[in-house]
């Protein structure tokens, strides 16, 4: 599971799968295992959310997989929802995730090594980034 800090005080952040995937800020989506500490969310009101640190934690509560809509056109539309304070998207938005253009995900998107992984700690060491 990876945690995602960028709240304040009693919801500090979200706890999710590494395939959840979030809309950031700039419209572009990616998935919780390739974030990156200076990327903001985007909460439900359309403003930029920083996220402050992304962790690997383990959970032993009950996650929900929720399907906003029932058809799939290539696209985030229809499939993006509120969850503790940010817009994520929906289960079949993660199935269909690899199936997005790649205008509509984070640039370089399929390149990027995944939290938990030597090649992340050792690329976001050199971008200043926090991973622990």
């Amino acid at each position: 599971m990876v945690y995602l800090f960028y709240g304040e005080g009693k919801n500090p952040g979200s706890i999710c799968s590494r395939s959840q995937v979030i809309l950031l800020a700039d419209g572009t989506c990616t998935t919780a295992d390739k974030f990156l500490q200076r990327q903001c969310l985007l909460d439900k009101e359309g403003k930029p959310v920083r996220l402050k640190r992304v962790s690997l934690c383990s959970y032993e509560g009950g996650m929900r997989q929720i399907a906003a809509s029932r058809g799939w056109a290539r696209s985030p539309h229809g499939h993006l929802m509120p969850a503790d304070g940010v817009v994520v998207g929906d289960y079949l938005l993660g199935i269909r995730f690899k199936d997005m253009s790649t205008s509509q995900k984070v640039a370089g998107d399929d390149c990027l090594p995944r939290l938990g992984t030597p090649e992340y700690g050792r690329l976001f060491a050199l971008l200043g980034e926090n991973t622990a």
